[in-house]
């Protein structure tokens, strides 16, 4: 719900009512109750000042429409709302951060609980903005996530840019992806995915642990060997070397991992005519 939908929506209560209640439950809206303008509509916000809000509006300004806003929740016991008796008699305004999320990217309400689980990430006016952009109606959950995980990483690619972004934080030892990535609880989902398109499984994943795995794999496959990763993890691993933008990250990956992976030992029994055309590793390059 956008500044204009909250607009529309209390215009549609003052249609009806001189005085509208405004209960903020979760402490969110404050901003939107600051910002919102309407003609003829005099906001106040309750600050333990229950009586004189009554008398105001009761007995000094019995014409006048009011906006009655409060930055918490509705009192739980009808007894401690000194105001309950001027609610009941006019109406109550309801929107949530959730509520206006969902109008502004478009979406209906199916999607809140999905919006709820990363809300992190629309905490950042600029992340959900990015996000507006590249939505789409026929856009499912699946396609939402997708698409947080690609503003998250910075990438302007699909799942591969995805992986090329955090392969270039991993080889510069950074991890402020990674920690974003957490914060707006999509780490799992970015698990799944590299599972999914593959077949990467293990009890402790990490992008250190998964790019280890790749060089591996694809080493093992060009070899004739039996990998852990699946065939489509070849296809990535070869769009992603052979990728100009992602040379130096290539390279300070593959000679960390060639050493980890001992490449020199496990090229000693390999027939030269089977690697000539694997360049994964500078070893390989000296081994012919």
């Amino acid at each position: 719900m956008t500044e204009e939908h909250i607009t529309r929506g209390l215009q549609a209560q003052f249609e009806r009512h001189r005085i509208v209640f405004w209960y903020d439950a979760k402490q969110e809206l404050r901003e939107a109750f600051n910002e919102v303008s309407l003609p003829d509509v005099t906001k106040i916000e309750i600050q333990n000042d229950e009586f004189s809000i009554k008398h105001r509006v009761l007995r000094q300004e019995p014409e006048q429409k009011f906006l009655i806003y409060k930055h918490g929740p509705e009192p739980e016991k009808l007894t401690d709302n000194w105001l309950l008796d001027v609610q009941l008699a006019h109406g109550v305004f309801q929107a949530t951060q959730t509520q206006m999320l969902l109008a502004d990217l478009g979406l209906d309400l199916g999607f809140a609980d999905t919006l709820a689980a990363h809300e992190e990430f629309f905490r950042s006016k600029k992340r959900t903005e990015d996000l507006k952009a590249i939505l789409k109606p026929e856009d499912d959950r699946l396609a939402l996530r997708f698409k947080m995980l690609i503003i998250c990483t910075g990438s302007d690619q699909d799942i591969e840019g995805v992986i090329g972004a955090l392969f270039e934080e991993r080889a510069t030892q950074q991890d402020e992806i990674q920690r974003l990535l957490k914060r707006c609880n999509l780490e799992e989902f970015l698990w799944d995915q590299l599972e999914r398109r593959y077949g990467y499984q293990t009890d402790k994943p990490s992008v250190s642990d998964f790019a280890l795995e790749l060089f591996k794999s694809c080493f093992l496959m060009a070899l004739g060997g039996t990998a852990k990763l699946n065939s489509e993890a070849q296809v990535l691993f070869r769009r992603w070397k052979n990728d100009k933008n992602n040379s130096e990250t290539f390279e300070t990956l593959s000679k960390e991992f060639e050493e980890v992976l001992d490449i020199k030992s496990a090229l000693a029994d390999v027939a030269f005519r089977k690697i000539i055309d694997v360049d994964h590793f500078e070893q390989i390059d000296r081994f012919g």
